[in-house]
């Protein structure tokens, strides 16, 4: 993914206790008509594809791309799956806590 202005690397496992790399990327808003702005989000190790949101300004559709990382990361504990920071592989408390 392209024009990147932020990326959080995680550790995740699952409920079979297999860990795998998460790499969340969140690109640069960027506006195609007047009220409508696109983000891309990227949760590698989670989602297999990069994802486009919108919205109707830049902060907006920045907001929606963080929020679709939240709902991808909180569905994986929900599943019973943990998160660990891949800095120090010290456990995430909760998906809050990632954002």
């Amino acid at each position: 993914m392209e024009n990147v202005i932020a990326h959080r690397e995680l550790v995740g496992i699952d409920s079979s206790n297999v860990e795998f790399e998460i790499h969340v990327r969140i690109g640069t808003p960027f506006q195609k008509s007047d009220h409508d702005w696109r983000c891309f989000v990227e949760i590698a190790g989670l989602h297999g594809k990069v994802m486009e949101v919108q919205d109707i300004d830049s902060f907006s559709a920045l907001r929606q791309a963080i929020g679709l990382a939240y709902h991808f990361l909180e569905r994986h504990e929900e599943a019973g799956g943990k998160l660990l920071w891949a800095f120090n592989r010290v456990g995430v408390s909760t998906t809050d806590d990632v954002f």
